[in-house]
């Protein structure tokens, strides 16, 4: 395995750069996005409906673990899209210091009116991009999380 030349010639072809410029384009074009269809709604609270969608009832701490988003975050994400609406908290019948938060039906609507267009979004993102390549992005990204994680950084 060849060594990774660090830091690079140029400024712009730095890891960190490419990620956060990634970061920050994919989170302005998503909130346009939304706006496009009616939805008023930051990237962190999408991440939230979309992660309630598929598993409803997690606790904040969970939600928190899996945005790595500290909870105070959390807390102010679901004051918000409780406030609209969009999500339902409840307290474990076992443990009161555990909040469980569940998509309320307008929050389901939403995650079902928003997924379309983000689906046509992701095509046109990722045109150009063979599947291969895509999977050589996403297991190098994840090899590079997981190293941080060792670390006690990530």
């Amino acid at each position: 395995m060849r060594n990774i030349p660090y830091p690079p010639e140029k400024i712009e072809d730095g890891i960190g750069f490419l990620a956060n410029q990634l970061s920050f384009a994919l989170r302005q074009n998503a909130t346009r996005e939304c706006e496009a269809i009616g939805y008023r709604a930051t990237p962190e609270g999408l991440g939230i409906l979309f992660l309630l969608s598929r598993q409803d009832g997690l606790p904040q701490s969970q939600i928190s673990e899996f945005l790595a988003k500290d909870k105070a975050a959390i807390t102010r994400l679901l004051n918000a899209l409780e406030k609209e609406g969009l999500v339902k908290r409840d307290h474990d019948k076992d443990d009161r210091r555990v909040v469980h938060s569940h998509l309320t039906p307008k929050g389901k609507k939403a995650v079902e009116d928003i997924l379309p267009a983000f689906h046509s979004f992701f095509i046109e993102v990722f045109d150009g991009i063979d599947a291969d390549e895509f999977d050589v992005a996403r297991k190098v990204l994840r090899q590079i999380i997981a190293n941080l994680k060792k670390r006690g950084d990530g």
